[in-house]
């Protein structure tokens, strides 16, 4: 067995890819987290807006749906 031959040689350009795909990750998740904050939110308005009629037009009378 040649001694070169089992020797198992490492390079920094390996690691350096892993760190570079673990930046992209990081970037990814938290413009997921950030899209998923706004969908959230535009949903909350949705609701409020369809559940609470009274609240945005003002009408004074309780459970008004006219």
């Amino acid at each position: 067995m040649d001694e070169k031959s089992s020797v198992v040689e490492f390079s920094a350009k390996p690691v350096k890819e892993i760190e570079l795909t673990m930046r992209r990750m990081d970037r990814r998740e938290w413009w997921l987290w950030s899209y998923a904050i706004i969908v959230t939110l535009l949903l909350l308005v949705a609701v409020a807006w369809f559940a609470f009629p009274a609240l945005l037009s003002g009408v004074d009378s309780d459970y008004s749906w006219a």
